[in-house]
């Protein structure tokens, strides 16, 4: 970033009336960074950063958290021993996949990890002066929580999907329909809504009819048992299970539509980079922010039950103009309201209510 002070923080710009003071996470900095453009930035990445927050404070000033545990309990000491208000980024239905990390925690050390997060998030959001979550599902659900608090949307923007140049990452079947699916095997609810699909909405005379090919992507604790009772199915030699890949973007050209079914995402990031694609996108009906992106008719297929299911994937295998129609338009959606430059707008009007 321009501007470094030191190792341990950084200026990023200055050509806005509010200054905020952004505890990094490394692992996050690329999804929140883009968004505070054209604001002043003090990004501290260590304790040591604390140095430099006397001077930048100057003004108006916050201090700004996306994650809990270290990073949260640095943010609480920067509000309390600097007086700043403090902002919290909630990319997720935290609670809840709190909950269920919990319940699946693989040691008693982990267990204890993750309760103390539990409660940094608990005492953060409870002392935050403003809370932008990144979609309306969410925004509803942290309003049954929290009733009084000062909550703002700000959604996750497209950014590129990683690509390796060049890269293969698996021969992929070139005959039949393609069907994929990218997810995240930490959660069963993430996860027991895509093998439910597979097992008994499609049928095993649909997935020879159609000459179906599936291809899930994702990595975590739940991926071997997932792979295990795939591999009980009749028709297992149709369905791919990668982990994780690097080279998505080989597969979102591979791919004719993108399923994605789940019972817990605030907004996910893998919808956006299908629809960019033009890749149409097929949802359940109680996929949480994914509805906030999926357009039923229009961009994808919203769906209830198998019925539903097996007409929406007729409707894209049956007329391919029907998945070009679609895919174009998810492109349309991403780029009319998706794109960093108008989620760094409305982030700006985020930090106007404190």
């Amino acid at each position: 970033m321009p501007g470094a002070r030191s190792g341990m923080a950084e200026e990023i710009s200055k050509c806005y009336m509010k200054k905020i003071i952004y505890v990094n996470n490394p692992r996050r900095a690329h999804k929140i960074l883009p968004l505070l453009v054209g604001m002043d930035v003090l990004v501290i990445k260590d304790w040591a950063g604390f140095l430099h927050v006397r001077k930048f404070k100057d003004g108006d000033c916050a201090v700004l958290i996306d994650s809990f545990g270290s990073f949260g309990v640095k943010g609480m000491m920067l509000a309390l021993v600097f007086g700043l208000p403090l902002v919290v980024r909630l990319r997720g239905d935290f609670f809840r996949e709190r909950r269920e990390v919990y319940e699946i925690a693989p040691s008693l050390f982990a267990r204890i990890k993750y309760f103390g997060q539990y409660w940094v998030a608990v005492v953060c959001l409870k002392i935050a002066k403003l809370v932008i979550v990144n979609s309306q599902y969410l925004k509803r659900r942290m309003l049954q929580i929290y009733p009084q608090k000062n909550l703002a949307v700000v959604y996750n923007p497209y950014t590129e999907c990683k690509s390796l140049a060049g890269a293969v990452c698996v021969n992929l079947p070139s005959r039949g329909k393609h069907v994929l699916s990218i997810t995240n095997f930490n959660l069963s609810s993430k996860v027991e809504p895509l093998l439910a699909a597979m097992r008994d909405w499609v049928s095993e005379e649909l997935w020879e009819l159609l000459d179906i090919y599936w291809i899930v992507c994702g990595a975590g604790p739940l991926l071997d048992s997932f792979q295990k009772k795939i591999e009980e199915l009749p028709y297992s030699n149709r369905i791919f299970c990668l982990g994780h890949v690097e080279d998505v973007t080989s597969l979102y050209r591979w791919a004719n539509v993108f399923v994605h079914l789940t019972e817990l995402d605030a907004f996910p990031n893998v919808t956006l980079e299908a629809m960019m694609h033009k890749v149409p996108v097929v949802t359940n009906d109680s996929s949480c922010g994914t509805l906030e992106q999926i357009k039923h008719g229009v961009n994808g297929m919203v769906v209830g039950n198998d019925v539903e299911f097996q007409s929406a994937i007729r409707f894209y295998f049956e007329d391919e103009q029907n998945q070009l129609a679609h895919g174009e338009k998810g492109r349309k959606v991403v780029r009319r309201f998706f794109l960093v430059e108008r989620q760094a707008e409305e982030m700006k009007r985020a930090m106007e209510l404190i």
